[in-house]
């Protein structure tokens, strides 16, 4: 399956996202269909651009997980859940909706954005 950033893109409302070879913050967003074609625009309300683009123009500037600090690694696991089997106590931590948007709110890319080349890596700016 194909990744597309329109499936992805309202999930991170409150990001920095590069339009046009500029940062912008992203504020809100409104994908919708083209009349009369299979392409997607996007409306953007952004600092400094209120405007209707292509949506496969803009990448959200994320982090790979791999940049979490100590100090967050800390935060994470406190929003996270150890498995058990009923009897023991696995060392498997599941993630839970606080923790999922804790790394949501954090700006870490989740889907593999990154590595599909629909987000920036904000580690390489």
């Amino acid at each position: 399956m194909t990744k597309d950033i329109k499936d992805y893109l309202h999930l991170y409302v409150g990001c920095d996202v590069e339009y046009c070879k500029e940062t912008y913050f992203l504020g809100a967003i409104h994908v919708f269909p083209q009349k009369d074609t299979d392409e997607y625009m996007v409306n953007i309300w952004a600092s400094g651009l209120c405007d209707t683009v292509p949506y496969t123009e803009i990448k959200p500037i994320l982090r790979p997980l791999s940049d979490m600090t100590g100090d967050e690694q800390v935060e994470y696991i406190k929003l996270t859940k150890l498995v058990t089997d009923g009897v023991h106590t696995v060392q498997i931590r599941i993630d839970t909706p606080e923790s999922f948007l804790w790394k949501i709110y954090h700006r870490f890319d989740l889907f593999g954005l990154i590595e599909s080349g629909l987000a920036i890596d904000k580690t390489k700016l």
